[in-house]
């Protein structure tokens, strides 16, 4: 073949090539997990707005919904969405009534899959689910945010049941009851903490922290449910895994609290190869106690909240390479994430907390922003909202307060907090709690009571 031909070739591939990736990055990554994507809370797509009017960013469309703080997951234009019905009323004692008479049935837990283009429901599937509310009262509804792969939706329930969906008629492809295989409780921690950890996506596995006397995470094959590794014990529950790639290597990451050390190499925050449950990497945050936020991974560095609700926020370099420690670059006592993400992104930190006790307890609740790599605050200002959410992208940062405000600042700025824009995005004004999801420049948010499916695009 001719030399010119060849280049000729090589120029139309090479303009194919940049033309998907140009389309990739102005359509944007579905929203298929819990945190998104990469698991890291960002998610970059189309120029979004800079400036929003005074009632906020437009709203395409609203459904009703039930219970749960699970937030939407999204894959090929459905949105999955897992909630339960209302929690009842405590009964009234009634003269003559017969002691032994069974209790009434409690709430179902429901998955749905929805149209992103109009809030239709496309399927639902409902199962009976008996656990009771957690002894704080919080834990209702559904908690665990579904993984979207492929032509599947893989939800956890609370009361153990891991279910795997097609995406598009909701029959149920596969289904491990994991309370009944493995206990999934350990020293009086209650199911529905371990049932509230969402899923990982790694691949063509999922990964779930089950926490029993035998087993910490185990690995299930996407196309049938069975297992292909599992780890050792951790001794508790943890929050929700975090995700990195090392190479191309898919690596998943546990915070568990309470940890053997002497099974992990004296580690508490430990890197497993996603692929075969290997320990590539192991750090020491020092922690004694369960730590909400989830540890997240991005620009080569991993953050994480020390335990308990008291910090401190420690950033580790993550080895390139298996076998090694992961180092902590730096620490911070005085600002730390309690309730919700961090966010690395542009080279800085971004999170939200308070201390839950100690001296530092008057500090108060602090929204703030430092250098990723030398842990140097660039600022940080007073917040009144102990739950939030942390979206990046666009170079913007976005707020979910658990107030149904939705705010956005400049990722860029570090001189001060800049707030581009806030405004109410739904009626209920406490406890907004679930995680929202950005794909293709919509922001989908959910409540105890609706979906809303907003436009943050720049028009």
């Amino acid at each position: 073949m001719p030399c010119t031909t060849m280049k000729t070739i090589a120029a139309v591939v090479a303009a194919l090539g940049a033309l998907q990736m140009l389309a990739a990055e102005e359509g944007g990554a579905d929203w298929n997990q819990f945190l998104g994507p990469n698991r890291n809370g960002i998610n970059e797509g189309p120029k979004l707005a800079k400036v929003w009017g005074p009632d906020g960013p437009p709203v395409l469309w609203k459904t009703p919904c039930q219970t749960g703080f699970a937030g939407p997951s999204i894959k090929d234009g459905v949105l999955i969405l897992v909630e339960r019905g209302p929690r009842p009323k405590a009964p009234v004692a009634k003269t003559g009534a017969d002691p032994a008479a069974p209790a009434p049935k409690l709430p179902e837990e429901t998955v749905r899959g929805i149209d992103i283009k109009n809030g239709t429901e496309l399927w639902k599937a409902t199962f009976p689910c008996e656990v009771k509310a957690e002894p704080h009262g919080y834990y209702w509804g559904s908690c665990a945010t579904p993984v979207t792969v492929k032509d599947r939706a893989i939800c956890q329930f609370l009361d153990g049941h891991l279910r795997c969906f097609d995406l598009k008629t909701g029959k149920v492809l596969w289904e491990r009851d994991l309370a009944a295989e493995f206990g999934m409780t350990l020293k009086g921690a209650e199911p529905t903490f371990q049932a509230c950890s969402s899923p990982l996506l790694a691949g063509d596995q999922v990964v779930v922290m089950v926490c029993t006397d035998t087993l910490g995470l185990l690995s299930l094959n996407v196309a049938d449910g069975k297992e292909v590794w599992r780890t050792p014990s951790f001794g508790n529950y943890g929050s929700s895994l975090g995700f990195m790639k090392m190479g191309e290597t898919n690596v998943a990451i546990a915070v568990p609290s309470y940890v053997d050390r002497k099974l992990f190499k004296d580690g508490d925050v430990l890197g497993f190869n996603a692929l075969n449950g290997e320990l590539l990497w192991n750090g020491n945050a020092g922690k004694s106690y369960y730590n909400t936020p989830p540890p997240i991974a991005n620009e080569g560095l991993l953050a994480v909240e020390g335990g308990g609700g008291d910090g401190p926020t420690l950033l580790f370099s993550v080895p390139s390479g298996g076998g090694a420690k992961a180092d902590v670059l730096w620490k911070d006592e005085n600002h730390l994430a309690r309730w919700s993400n961090y966010l690395i992104y542009h080279g800085a930190v971004f999170g939200q907390g308070f201390h839950a006790h100690g001296p530092k307890k008057d500090i108060g609740i602090r929204l703030f922003c430092n250098d990723a790599k030398a842990g140097t605050n660039f600022w940080h200002t007073e917040a009144k909202e102990r739950h939030h959410s942390m979206i990046g992208s666009d170079n913007k940062v976005f707020q979910l307060h658990e107030t149904g405000e939705l705010s956005m600042f400049d990722a860029s700025v570090r001189d001060g907090y800049k707030e581009l824009g806030r405004a109410r995005v739904v009626a209920q004004k406490g406890n907004v709690w679930s995680f929202p999801a950005l794909a293709q420049g919509r922001l989908y948010v959910r409540t105890d009571s609706e979906l809303v499916c907003l436009d943050l695009t720049e028009k």
